[in-house]
């Protein structure tokens, strides 16, 4: 059966904003398939960023923190709606509105960088302009500027499906061809990365990498790239545990790698299409399946990334909470399954604020998880990975629950109560 923690999961891409501590976090690498390329020259991970203009010869430089980003006739680098001319001056980027534009403000008294990772209302509570969002364009040396000029053979590219006119994925990258001589290894993840495909050139749009851990297959062992190490492992719990692997997991105290119901991998081609929060520390809520975000997530300046693919998701904010209950039971066949979800959680439900909360779409999924891997099942194995979930444990308080002898309290009865 198609779980909704599957659905949500691989439709989830948001970005990794540049400049913050990512060490405990995977991303598709600019040399990864699965790399996001865009046609637009400021994304919204350029939030935040200081973006100085320069004029010579008709054409505007346009550089974010010091890095190229693109070039733009001087007669297009004006305010919209008044036209005037914005070149040969600083600006910070407070708001990203997608292809279409950027608003920009004069940049404020403290240093710009500590801005990073606000959110966009504080960086444009004073009044701003907007411009327009211009392409990727190199008129000099492309090697020069570190452009990734692909051979027949090294790699592959695909449209997003949902934005086909902008923005690619890579699909296969040959071992060894991608580079990018003008910028050292070591800087990559700070500096604009360009490809040149089918004669147009693209900007690298760094977006966080989503790992399978499931039961039949934990990745605790945890998963090095480049300099980092991410953590996808989560507690030995009563439901879990069959699947365990004992050895060696630096990811957790015990060494023993164990997985979630449906933590599976993301997939870049569909899209960022659901909400995904990158902004508060999130609490264990892996047992009964509720899948984890797989990381570590810490409160270092991460914010929601509110840009999503969907276009109607994006202008009707009401439709985001519900899409991928929506979207399997409107697709998928084995509608009994499904009709029977919805009438186990009318017994056992749990509050909106913890279902529909923005920050817990992956808690709300996981737990329907429940209903349809054991729809057709018995009530005791549904009871069994009620208890042990952790949005049931947030909804009737009994989370972290503990015997008096353990604490010196009365154990919380809400939920038993309940059940009985």
């Amino acid at each position: 059966a198609l779980l909704f923690s599957q659905v949500y999961r691989r439709g989830v891409n948001p970005r990794v904003p540049p400049g913050v501590n990512t060490a405990d976090m995977l991303a598709y690498e600019p040399c990864d398939a699965g790399s996001r390329w865009h046609r637009e020259a400021i994304g919204a991970a350029d939030v935040g960023k200081l973006l100085v203009s320069s004029t010579a010869g008709g054409v505007v430089t346009l550089t974010l923190d010091g890095a190229f980003v693109t070039e733009v006739p001087a007669a297009a680098w004006v305010v919209k709606g008044t036209g005037e001319s914005v070149a040969d001056q600083e600006w910070l980027v407070c708001r990203y509105t997608g292809p279409n534009g950027i608003q920009l403000v004069q940049p404020p008294a403290k240093p710009y960088a500590q801005h990073d990772g606000k959110d966009e209302k504080v960086l444009c509570k004073n009044a701003g302009f907007k411009v327009a969002n211009p392409p990727v364009v190199i008129s000099g040396d492309l090697a020069a500027r570190g452009v990734w000029q692909p051979g027949a053979g090294d790699a592959t590219f695909k449209p997003l499906a949902v934005r086909p006119d902008d923005v690619l994925i890579a699909q296969t990258v040959a071992a060894g061809t991608c580079t990018n001589p003008a910028v050292p290894a070591a800087a990559r993840r700070q500096a604009p990365h360009f490809l040149l495909h089918a004669g147009a050139l693209y900007r690298y749009d760094r977006r966080l990498k989503l790992v399978e851990n499931t039961y039949g297959a934990p990745s605790g062992a945890g998963i090095a790239q480049g300099s980092q190490r991410a953590c996808v492992g989560v507690p030995r719990n009563p439901l879990n545990e069959a699947g365990c692997v004992i050895g060696g997991s630096p990811c957790t105290p015990d060494g023993v790698a164990c997985g979630a119901l449906a933590e599976t991998a993301n997939d870049p081609n569909y899209g960022n299409v659901y909400l995904f929060s990158m902004g508060r520390t999130m609490k264990n809520l892996a047992l009964g399946g509720a899948a984890t975000l797989g990381i570590t997530i810490k409160e270092e300046g991460f914010r929601r990334d509110r840009e999503l693919d969907n276009n109607e998701y994006n202008a009707r904010q009401y439709l985001r909470e519900p899409a991928v209950w929506q979207n399997v039971i409107l697709q998928e066949h084995q509608q009994l399954r499904y009709r029977v979800v919805w009438a186990l959680y009318q017994i056992l439900p749990i509050n909106n604020g913890v279902t529909t909360n923005k920050f817990s779409m992956e808690l709300w999924n996981g737990y329907l998880d429940i209903f349809a891997a054991h729809a057709f099942g018995n009530y005791g194995d549904v009871l069994r990975a009620v208890s042990h979930s952790g949005a049931m444990g947030a909804f009737l308080s009994f989370e972290g629950n503990a015997a008096y002898a353990a604490k010196g309290n009365n154990p919380d009865q809400n939920y038993a109560r309940e059940v009985m």
